[in-house]
């Protein structure tokens, strides 16, 4: 939640702690051990369920609400009230949320779109136009495109 990434942003040792619990740690303690124990915690912190709305969903599939409603409007699960500090931002990101506008997250956008069977045109092309300015090359054989009745 929100009020606890607040309260770890104020207390350097908390986020050290995160770190080390992720493997991100940069102190050499612990080594390759501690850093493919944060390999599998991440992935499996990426599977956590997690409410919204009225079901469950994985904690990967969760977008930073501040950086994301400007273009995901309603549509997508939002995590609200983070702190936008890089640290905490950083932790989020590696537990697979997003957290900043790039490549990855706007393919990731229109796969969670597609899955709620959203068809909103505007948004769909709105996205591709981002996705145009990152100089994308295209989704290879994944089909991303949202047309409306199609999907």
């Amino acid at each position: 939640s929100g009020a606890f990434w607040h309260r770890a942003v104020g207390s350097k040792p908390t986020l050290a702690y995160l770190r080390k619990l992720l493997g991100l740690g940069g102190d050499g303690v612990g080594g390759d051990i501690d850093q493919r124990q944060g390999r599998v915690r991440r992935r499996w912190l990426r599977q956590l369920p997690v409410r919204w709305a009225e079901e469950y969903i994985v904690l990967e599939e969760m977008f930073i609400h501040d950086v994301f409603h400007g273009l995901g409007g309603s549509h997508l699960a939002y995590m609200r009230g983070v702190p936008s500090d890089a640290n905490v931002l950083e932790l989020l990101g590696h537990v697979g949320v997003s957290v900043r506008i790039d490549q990855l997250t706007l393919l990731k956008l229109l796969r969670w779109l597609r899955k709620c069977h959203v068809e909103d045109v505007g948004l769909a092309a709105d996205i591709y136009a981002r996705l145009d300015q990152l100089a994308f090359d295209g989704p290879g054989d994944e089909e991303f495109i949202l047309v409306p009745d199609r999907g």
